[in-house]
């Protein structure tokens, strides 16, 4: 399991297998400039998210990319880090070439 939380910058995580994590396994909240790039989740519970990432105010852009999820719940997951404000969007995330069943 890989949990962030605030400003981390320039997060990279790659090249790594998840298997059967009890709740989420890739966790971004706030921060910027953070990838996640070949990463595979492979998951049958029934609450296991796959990779969660939160846009913060401060966040210029972050990227999942080439990753693969298989799961019981969210695969991938984009929330706005301030969940409280009306107005709160999802900006600046980008996700490419990724597959989930």
């Amino acid at each position: 399991m890989v949990l962030a939380n605030g400003n981390v910058q320039n997060l990279l995580v790659e090249g790594i297998t998840f298997i059967q994590s009890p709740f989420f396994n890739v966790s971004i909240n706030g921060g910027s400039g953070n990838t996640v790039d070949n990463v595979k989740v492979i998951a049958w519970l029934g609450n296991s998210d796959g990779i969660q990432a939160s846009y913060g105010s401060q966040d210029t852009g972050s990227v999942i990319e080439n990753s693969f999820v298989k799961n019981g719940d969210d695969s991938i997951k984009l929330t706005a880090s301030n969940l409280l404000a009306a107005s709160s969007q999802v900006r600046g995330l980008e996700i490419e070439q990724c597959r989930r069943f």
